[in-house]
C-alpha cells in the first residue's frame, strides 16, 4: 500500500488480460494467451495474499489508498463497515468470473470438434453464471462477520470465515460447534483454579467451516479450470488440459452448492431490549451464521401490551431478521434447543451470546455437541447498553 499497491487494483489489473487474451487466441495466437491466463490465475493468489494484510492494517486503524478517508471523530456504520470488510472477496470473485467466461466461450467456439470439452466448458460458464448471482445476492444481503468461540475455558477462539472473511464465505451454513461441553455448575464454582487447569490442556482444533471447505473447494476448481484452460490453448498440452477443465466441473458444482446452502438461524432476545446495541449486534452476527434469521421475542412478565407491540414492530423492520416468533411460541429457555421445537419451525441452528455458555441450565452438551446451539462472541454487552438484567433461564 506504501506504492499504492492494493488487492482491488492487482484484482483489476489482472482481469483486463482478458481483452488481449481473447484478442491473440482469436488471432490463432497460442502460448500468448495460454501464458495471461497462467498470469491471471497466479495474480489471484498475490492479491488474495495482500487483501490478508490488508485487513490486519485496517485492524490496527491504518487507512488503505482505495478507501474513502473519514473525517476525525466520523463512526462507520455496521452496513459500512460490513462493506468495507466484504467488498475485496466479492470483487475479487466477480474478476475471476469476468475473465473466465468470456474466455471459456471463445474455446467453446475454438474446439468445435471435441464436444466432451465443449460440454465442459458451457458446464463451467452456467456455474459460474449461477455462482456470481450467489455471490452477490450474499454480499448485499448478508451482515457483518461473526466470531465463534469455544466453550468456557477451553482455551482458545475461533474467528468466523469473515473474521478471514470468506467468506466467507459469505452465505455458507455454520462451522460445527467447538467439541469441548459447557461448564456445569461444579466447574463455575471452582473458580480460578478450574480456569488454572483448563488452560493448562492444549486446545482441540476446530473443524473447518463449511464456508472455509467451500472455499478450499472453489480455489482448488479454480486453479484446475484455468490451468486447464490454458493448456487446451495449446496443440502440445491440448489433451491434458482438456481433462483437466472435465475433471474440475464437478468441484465447481460442489463450491457452488456448498455456497447456496440454505440454513435457518434461531436467536432469542427479551422484548423490551429490542433497541438495545448488544441486541442489534447478537442479530447482526447471528444472520451472518446463515441464510435466515428467526427471532424469538420473549415478554417479560409485567410489561405492557403497547411495549411489546413496539418491540415486535422494532424487530419486523430490522434488515437481518426474516421472521419474528411472539412470546406465546417460544419453548422455556433450556429448551429453545430441543428437536421437537427446531423441527416445528424449520431451524438448523440456536444462535447465543456466548456469556451465554456459561449458563449449565440453559445449554446442554447434548444439544452443543450435535451442533444445535452455536456461541456467538458480541463485543457490547445486552444488559449493559439496555439497562436491565438478563433474562431468567
Amino acid at each position: 500500500a506504501r506504492w499504492g499497491i492494493t488487492a482491488n487494483r492487482i484484482t483489476t489489473a489482472r482481469s483486463t488480460l482478458v481483452v488481449p487474451t481473447l484478442a491473440l487466441f482469436s488471432q490463432g495466437y497460442t502460448l500468448a494467451p495460454a501464458s495471461l491466463v497462467v498470469i491471471n490465475v497466479t495474480f489471484d493468489y498475490v492479491d488474495g495474499a495482500v487483501a490478508r494484510w490488508e485487513q490486519e492494517q485496517r485492524r490496527k486503524g491504518a487507512q488503505l489508498p482505495d478507501e474513502d478517508p473519514l473525517s476525525p471523530g466520523v463512526l462507520l456504520s455496521a452496513q459500512a463497515a460490513r462493506t468495507r470488510a466484504t467488498w475485496g472477496a466479492y470483487y475479487d470473485a466477480i474478476a475471476d468470473k469476468a475473465f473466465a467466461i468470456p474466455v471459456w466461450m471463445c474455446c467453446f467456439q475454438a474446439f468445435p470438434d471435441a464436444p466432451l470439452l465443449q460440454a465442459a466448458l458451457l458446464s463451467h460458464v452456467a456455474i459460474e453464471g449461477y455462482s456470481c448471482f450467489v455471490r452477490t445476492k450474499a454480499f448485499f444481503r448478508e451482515p457483518s462477520p461473526y466470531s465463534w468461540v469455544h466453550a468456557a475455558g477451553s482455551g482458545a477462539a475461533i474467528s468466523g470465515a469473515d473474521g478471514a472473511v470468506a467468506a466467507v464465505a459469505q452465505g455458507s451454513g455454520p462451522p460445527a460447534p467447538p467439541p469441548p461441553p459447557p461448564p456445569t455448575t461444579s466447574d463455575v464454582a471452582a473458580g480460578p483454579k478450574a480456569d488454572q487447569q483448563a488452560a493448562a490442556q492444549p486446545a482441540q482444533a476446530a473443524p473447518l467451516s463449511s464456508s472455509v471447505v467451500a472455499g478450499i473447494v472453489g480455489k482448488t476448481k479454480q486453479f484446475l479450470a484455468m490451468l486447464g484452460t490454458a493448456m487446451i490453448m495449446v496443440p502440445m498440452t491440448h489433451t491434458v488440459g482438456s481433462a483437466l477443465v472435465c475433471v474440475s466441473v464437478p468441484l465447481a458444482l460442489a463450491s457452488v452448492l456448498q455456497k447456496s446452502r440454505s440454513t435457518t438461524v434461531y436467536t432469542e432476545i427479551p422484548a423490551e431490549e429490542a433497541l438495545a446495541a448488544g441486541t442489534l449486534e447478537l442479530l447482526e452476527q447471528s444472520r451472518g451464521l446463515g441464510s435466515k434469521l428467526v427471532v424469538g421475542a420473549r415478554r417479560r412478565t409485567g410489561q405492557s401490551s403497547e411495549s411489546y407491540a413496539a418491540a415486535l414492530a422494532a424487530l419486523r423492520l430490522h434488515p437481518s431478521v426474516d421472521y419474528v416468533l411472539p412470546s406465546e411460541h417460544l419453548p422455556p429457555p433450556g429448551a429453545r434447543a430441543e428437536p421437537a421445537f427446531l423441527q416445528r419451525f424449520g431451524l438448523d441452528i440456536v444462535a447465543v451470546p456466548s456469556s451465554d455458555t456459561f449458563e449449565a441450565v440453559d445449554i446442554a452438551p447434548a444439544d452443543w455437541k450435535a451442533g444445535r446451539i452455536v456461541p456467538v462472541r458480541l463485543s457490547v454487552s445486552r444488559a449493559a447498553t439496555s439497562g436491565s438484567a438478563p433474562p431468567a433461564a
